[in-house]
């Protein structure tokens, strides 16, 4: 990005420069359209989607009450992480168990029904020696009946 600036306002000071020096209106017009066109190629190209931006999966659940859901999270590498983003609201049990598979433990509060959600932020990727570098949200959105 810092190139870009650079080379935007080298152009800036060749332009002003040539437009002080010019005085015909058609070099004139001529240089400001290719300013704009230099300046909305240079726009579009940086705005690229990252390829690090996180994905987000939504599981919708129904759950009888006062009994334990376990949502399977699968293998996690050492580095590998899976956390709770954002914590539900009428819960007794809400953990995360890591064994030889991650998973997730909600049960409901007791004789609540209605509905509640969690969202749990799973990281992979890392090779050992870099940070995580795939982001995947999950919410859970839970449906506690009878």
């Amino acid at each position: 990005m810092r190139n870009l600036k650079e080379f935007l306002i080298s152009w800036q000071r060749f332009f002003e420069l040539l437009c002080h020096r010019t005085k015909h209106v058609f070099m004139r017009n001529l240089l400001h359209r290719l300013t704009f066109w230099i300046f909305l190629s240079a726009t579009i190209f940086s705005c690229k989607k990252d390829s690090n931006s996180p994905d987000h999966l939504v599981v919708n659940v129904t759950v009888k009450a006062n009994t334990d859901y376990s949502y399977e999270i699968g293998p996690l590498g050492d580095e590998e992480e899976l956390s709770i983003s954002r914590q539900p609201s009428h819960y007794l049990q809400n953990e995360i168990q890591r064994s030889s598979n991650a998973s997730y433990i909600y049960k409901p509060a007791l004789n609540f029904t209605g509905t509640d959600e969690v969202e749990l932020r799973k990281a992979t990727g890392s090779n050992g020696a870099s940070a995580n570098n795939k982001v995947t949200y999950i919410l859970l959105k839970f449906s506690v009946t009878n």
